[in-house]
């Protein structure tokens, strides 16, 4: 199994979990209760600063358990607010489906950014010196 398959699979059971702990404690979905919305973020601001205090300690282990627990925080509020959030998940789905390494690139952090028209320029611009290059070193990069 991958490591895209293991992940698919740990995610499915955290929902299931998640699931599970709203229906142990009869956590009844609050759809549109902005007081609802406020007490979820304050739940999740206090996940993420968990991870926080982790890397403050540079404790890698204990930051991506955190992490774990902001998903698990972050699960329940969408569960809370469904069926209102599923509209949230269709949009958030189908906006990541749509970036391509041509509409968008990696920048220097990491981060998944849109390209510039520039940045589009520039990286055409650089194919075509590569090829230009390859084939002037007879079909050797």
């Amino acid at each position: 199994m991958s490591i895209n398959e293991e992940f698919i699979k740990h995610i499915a059971l955290l929902a299931e979990s998640v699931s599970e702990f709203h229906t142990r404690f009869e956590i009844e979905p609050n759809a549109g209760s902005m007081e609802n919305m406020k007490f979820r973020n304050q739940l999740l601001t206090e996940e993420v600063g968990e991870v926080a205090k982790a890397l403050n300690h540079r404790d890698y282990e204990q930051a991506v358990r955190e992490s774990v627990d902001v998903a698990y925080v972050a699960l329940g509020t969408l569960l809370s607010h469904a069926p209102e959030a599923f509209v949230g998940i269709a949009e958030v789905l189908a906006k990541n489906a749509a970036k391509t390494c041509e509409t968008h690139m990696l920048d220097w952090g990491g981060k998944v950014v849109r390209r510039s028209e520039s940045q589009q320029v520039r990286d055409l611009t650089q194919e075509a010196m590569n090829y230009d290059r390859e084939v002037s070193n007879g079909g050797n990069p």
